[in-house]
């Protein structure tokens, strides 16, 4: 959590009263809220692939997308594009509490 360090260390007095129960389980909270939300459009994509040959999986994900008969290049855009959100948006977020630091 680089949010909590952040108040910890620039404003040291304060960092009691700003970092209450409720605002350190909605920090807990946000991150898995996310994390499923976007999975979860993963999970709906998959569901309408249709399958044609072997059923033997080794891996997850990448093995599920060569065994599919259906086109997958839709599926593969829409996770880099999430991918990219997911990456970049946390290393903004810290680079910018870093920065306050």
């Amino acid at each position: 959590m680089t949010f909590d360090r952040c108040v910890a260390i620039c404003q040291p007095l304060r960092c009691a009263a700003i970092m209450k129960p409720q605002l350190c389980i909605h920090l807990v909270v946000a991150p898995w809220v996310t994390r499923f939300t976007l999975l979860s459009y993963h999970l709906v994509i998959l569901s309408q692939l249709t399958f044609c040959d072997s059923n033997e999986i080794h891996r997850f994900f990448s093995p599920l997308f060569k065994l599919s008969c259906s086109d997958t290049r839709l599926l593969w855009k829409v996770d880099s594009v999430f991918l990219s959100f997911v990456i970049l948006g946390s290393l903004c977020l810290t680079l910018a509490f870093y920065m306050c630091i």
